[in-house]
């Protein structure tokens, strides 16, 4: 994503970086070496009913269709949410039936640093993982 010093972004990668920092989706930072790093919070929902675990197996939208991926359910922090601010808008939008049914007992907390898929930025992720258990039904 460098070229000579500078971000090399296409257009529509430009359009996008610039809309999730819009959003509060993510935030740049320069390091000690003027290196530009992208940093994202995300969280994530860990379901555990007896030995089983919930978790999402793909996903869908209009741009690219259906996506296969077996991850914990998830999102991107808002700027300024916390963290089970984050986990409770998740539930709510996403998982409105698990509401009632849910006990949480904590977070995980890990940081990974990695190069975004997206756009190829040196990207710092800084991630919680909400474990829960649904009551019994």
């Amino acid at each position: 994503a460098y070229k000579d010093g500078t971000l090399a972004l296409s257009e529509e990668q430009k359009f996008r970086l610039e809309s999730e920092l819009q959003q509060g989706k993510c935030c740049l930072q320069c390091d000690y070496d003027n290196v530009l790093k992208r940093v994202v919070c995300l969280v994530a929902l860990r379901i555990q009913y007896d030995d089983e675990i919930f978790v999402q197996i793909g996903s869908w939208t209009e741009q690219v269709g259906m996506r296969t991926a077996c991850c914990l359910p998830g999102t991107k922090r808002q700027r300024g949410e916390l963290p089970h601010q984050a986990i409770q808008r998740l539930v709510s939008d996403e998982f409105r039936e698990f509401d009632n049914i849910l006990t949480f007992q904590g977070f995980e907390h890990s940081v990974q640093h990695a190069p975004s898929p997206k756009y190829g930025v040196d990207t710092t992720y800084l991630k919680a993982v909400q474990l829960a258990e649904i009551d019994d039904i």
